[in-house]
């Protein structure tokens, strides 16, 4: 599921992993007093992560395929950004907490 919103809008990662770059400090700074709050969510990331990993997503898009003259958007290079954005949150919250 995520891979497929990734290869149909590939810059939708790159604009992610910026705005976490620009948003995580200032976000980091006002939840490191607040442990009940980073707590719980860390727990829905946690939860988010295991239901979009466990859950079905049923059968790939019929229009994504692999495009030899951009590598980046290959199968492999999608699914090694989706893991990566995917545990962006719960590696956020953990550090915080």
């Amino acid at each position: 599921m995520l891979s497929t919103v990734l290869a149909l809008v590939p810059w939708l990662a790159f604009s992610v992993l910026v705005g976490v770059v620009v948003v995580g400090p200032v976000a980091g700074l006002w939840l490191v007093g607040r442990r009940r709050t980073t707590g719980v969510l860390l727990g829905l990331a946690v939860l988010a992560v295991l239901a979009l990993t466990l859950y079905p997503d049923g059968a790939p898009y019929p229009g994504i395929t692999c495009n030899p003259g951009l590598p980046y958007l290959s199968p492999t290079a999608v699914e090694s950004t989706a893991n990566v954005l995917l545990f962006v949150p719960v590696s956020f919250f953990a550090g915080v907490l």
